[in-house]
């Protein structure tokens, strides 16, 4: 029996702020899905033509074609196609931006299990609820710029946002130790065996925890962080020492981990980020 290759994602668009604090993309997912990953920032995404499947915080979710999904740094999360046409575009929203943009909706985000809204399946089903909601995922098509997309969070942020929201504040994810030790070491070059068994448990019962707590292996989870991380530096260095930099064996083992994290290689990457610093102008303060 014949077996077609399996389709797999595809980067349409992608547009980065010089600041870096705000992306865009826009991209098809195939029908594949995507494996088990998660992002340094937040991710507030629509989508476009098809409908997504995805598990994250635990949950499976569905979010049909018009419906947004936002998701909070650092949880990992896998989306698979539940139709073949799947499209959308996301903002990738560094956490202080979206706490100044957003900070409503982002603390309730934190606090509950929602991380898909559909259209018009909100609570105040008042016309005009139901036509604002709709102006503001109908503007979601056009963010391509970061006052454009602050704009749009700021709006998301008041439409979406329940009430009891305005009153809680920033609630930081529980993270287990060895993801907070990753955090704070990831640009070191670190002995990942040592730093299993200098936890308090075993180094089978830490990984195990690991795997039980975020969905990945220890070591999957630091490759795929420090992915994460060289994004800001491609483009300011050659790819070679990029790759030593964040600890892989050499240039192509760190081309087949970015792309398999991102869908796109790093030299086209760094190219998409070259184009946006020389045209663009910084509307936030640099990191």
């Amino acid at each position: 029996m014949l077996i077609s290759p399996c389709s797999t994602r595809s980067i349409l668009k992608w547009q980065v702020s010089p600041c870096e604090q705000v992306e865009f993309v826009r991209a098809s997912m195939g029908v594949c899905g995507l494996p088990q990953h998660f992002h340094d920032v937040w991710s507030v995404g629509l989508i476009l033509q098809g409908s997504c499947s995805f598990n994250a915080n635990g949950q499976s979710h569905l979010a049909p074609m018009g419906s947004l999904f936002i998701l909070p740094p650092y949880e990992v999360h896998a989306c698979g196609a539940a139709s073949a046409d799947v499209v959308y575009a996301v903002l990738y929203v560094e956490d202080a931006v979206m706490q100044d943009a957003a900070s409503c909706l982002g603390a309730q985000v934190m606090r509950q299990a929602q991380r898909v809204w559909q259209g018009l399946a909100q609570p105040d089903h008042s016309p005009e609820a139901a036509s604002s909601r709709q102006a503001i995922f109908d503007a979601a098509v056009q963010v391509d710029s970061v006052a454009v997309a602050l704009d749009w969070l700021a709006r998301l942020d008041n439409v979406l946002a329940a009430p009891s929201s305005f009153t809680l504040g920033p609630r930081q994810p529980q993270l287990h130790p060895l993801q907070r030790w990753f955090h704070a070491h990831w640009s070191q070059h670190l002995d990942l065996a040592q730093t299993e068994r200098a936890m308090p448990r075993s180094r089978s019962q830490v990984i195990r925890s690991f795997r039980n707590a975020t969905g990945l292996t220890p070591g999957a989870y630091l490759r795929q962080l420090r992915v994460q991380k060289s994004r800001h530096w491609i483009g300011r260095m050659p790819l070679a020492d990029v790759a030593q930099q964040f600890g892989f064996a050499d240039q192509a083992h760190f081309s087949r981990e970015f792309k398999r994290v991102f869908g796109m290689a790093p030299g086209r990457f760094g190219r998409v980020v070259s184009v946006n610093r020389r045209l663009a102008r910084p509307v936030l303060q640099p990191k």
